[in-house]
């Protein structure tokens, strides 16, 4: 994805936010620090306080899934967190 489209669309890789290696819990939790930790230039927040970027690109699993959750889940509701963990 890099290699066939960031780079070629002139993405800053400073600008490039992959997630870790780890438990899912702790992927989390490293990938909500980094994007509370941002300037408000950098990553802004929605009055609900979620994160606005500009794209997110997801791969997909082994199996075909893809990670994602959506603003107005009942699971992001429910912790406040900009990610979550899920087996």
């Amino acid at each position: 994805a890099v290699k066939n489209l960031v780079e070629p669309l002139g993405v800053p890789a400073a600008q490039v936010y992959k997630v870790g290696e780890g438990t899912p819990e702790a992927v989390a939790d490293a990938y909500t620090a980094m994007l509370r930790g941002q300037p408000a230039a950098v990553c802004g927040k929605t009055a609900g306080g979620m994160p606005i970027l500009d794209m997110i690109l997801l791969g997909t699993g082994a199996d075909g899934h893809v990670g994602s959750l959506h603003p107005n889940k009942n699971e992001i509701k429910q912790t406040g967190s900009e990610s979550q963990s899920c087996r």
